[in-house]
């Protein structure tokens, strides 16, 4: 099945277990932004990962999940009090449309909805493990800590590629990994396979922050849905600052060239290699 069946698949299923699942106050304010789209890497990266010849429920509903996680990241981190963005996936963000106090809301909807998701799956082992994998992936250990520290690194005046990489590794790469490593857990591989997995889906992570800092230097904004050059406005520093546009191209290549050679050999298939170049080949 390729990439746009299975994102198409994907959605379907997405919107339909939203409107069972998610509270009714704020429903409209969260759907917004969830409807507005996006590449859907993390549950493609889910789907290619534990795909064997159909997609079962339980991938689905993990799937779900990540990406709630993932939108509700997104409203929250274009908000005034973080990045201040007004454009979003190609469209004005929450709270341009809904105003701070719900966009918040409506952020907090989709995280909560995205363990009502998790509850769902049928095995307790396995959903028991997920459930641990994506708080600690999500939460402050993983993409909250990652955003504080971002935050606070604009006071610090970060100078260093690895003091920027701790902040990749915690906002981005941990929820990008815990896709890899949950779809992993889903196929039943062992801990040695899933150890893989974790440190494959962390250079896939590592690679994609990279690419969204050359992007928001390069990039179009029409193409990418979001302004360019953001980081400037708000004072960061990035892999492109740091080391020079093609110093973190090389850094990219080397980081997708890592995440294919750690990943288990059980997971290797064609879609799931092309979606990994995507990452580092992508234009938005």
């Amino acid at each position: 099945m390729n990439n746009d069946k299975l994102k198409e698949n994907f959605e379907e299923f997405l919107y339909k277990k939203f409107r069972e699942l998610a509270t009714k106050t704020f429903f409209d304010e969260s759907f917004y932004s969830l409807k507005a789209g996006g590449k859907r890497l993390r549950p493609l990266l889910v789907l290619n990962t534990s795909l064997k010849d159909k997609l079962t429920d339980d991938v689905l509903y993990f799937a779900s999940a990540v990406e709630l996680i993932h939108t509700y990241s997104l409203i929250h981190d274009d908000l005034p009090c973080m990045d201040d963005d007004e454009l979003r996936r190609g469209k004005p963000t929450s709270h341009k449309v809904f105003g701070e106090e719900k966009a918040i809301f409506a952020g907090i909807n989709l995280l909560n909805t995205a363990f009502k998701m998790i509850s769902r799956i049928e095995i307790k082992d396995i959903k028991n493990r997920l459930k641990e994998e994506l708080v600690s992936a999500a939460g402050i250990h993983g993409m909250v800590g990652g955003q504080l520290l971002d935050l606070f690194g604009v006071e610090e005046e970060l100078n260093t590629f690895d003091e920027i990489e701790a902040i990749h590794l915690n906002k981005t790469a941990k929820m990008i990994m815990v896709a890899v490593a949950g779809a992993a857990i889903l196929k039943g591989l062992t801990s040695n396979e899933i150890r893989d997995a974790k440190e494959s889906g962390i250079k896939l992570g590592l690679c994609f922050q990279i690419v969204d800092d050359i992007l928001d230097e390069t990039g179009q904004e029409k193409e990418i849905g979001k302004p360019i050059k953001s980081d400037i406005k708000n004072n960061k520093k990035t892999a492109v600052s740091v080391l020079g546009l093609n110093k973190a191209k090389e850094k990219a290549k080397k980081y997708i060239k890592e995440a294919k050679e750690s990943l288990p050999t059980n997971l290797k298939t064609t879609d799931l290699n092309e979606l990994i170049d995507f990452v580092l080949e992508r234009t938005h």
